[in-house]
């Protein structure tokens, strides 16, 4: 449930940075789609794989 949560406020961001004409807000909107693996990665699981492949 989270992830896609996380994916939405990226989108989100992105948008948003479209209708502002902003370019701070898509960096903002990049880095933390970029985080959310990590954000989201549990340690009780390890799957390193899924960490990597939303990256590529």
């Amino acid at each position: 449930m989270a992830f896609p949560l996380m994916g939405a406020v990226t989108l989100g961001a992105f948008f948003i940075s479209l209708r502002q004409n902003r370019a701070i807000l898509a960096v903002i909107g990049v880095v933390g789609g970029l985080t959310t693996p990590l954000l989201l990665y549990s340690t009780d699981i390890s799957c390193p794989l899924a960490l990597t492949s939303y990256i590529f």
